[in-house]
């Protein structure tokens, strides 16, 4: 006979929050309660980041920015990889 497991929740590691078992981010602080989650999210800044230092450094040169393109390229850039 297969063994049952029994699901528990998962507690933060940061205020000990009891979260439900398939939470990936704290309930309280938001916090990433695996290693999984918190390597995406710290993937997903990076591209945050450089997306940001492309539009900076555009608007420094006077470049013309339309923003309804700008949207698109942000959203595009962010799903694929930049």
């Amino acid at each position: 006979m297969a063994k049952i497991s029994k699901l528990t929740s998962q507690k933060c590691p940061r205020c000990d929050t009891k979260n439900a078992v398939a939470a990936r981010f704290c309930q309280n602080y938001g916090m990433p309660l695996d290693l999984e989650t918190a390597l995406k999210v710290e993937e997903y800044a990076k591209k945050e980041h450089l997306i940001q230092d492309e539009i900076l450094d555009a608007m420094t040169k006077g470049d013309e920015i339309r923003w309804d393109q700008l949207a698109k390229l942000v959203a595009k850039k962010l799903r694929s990889g930049v």
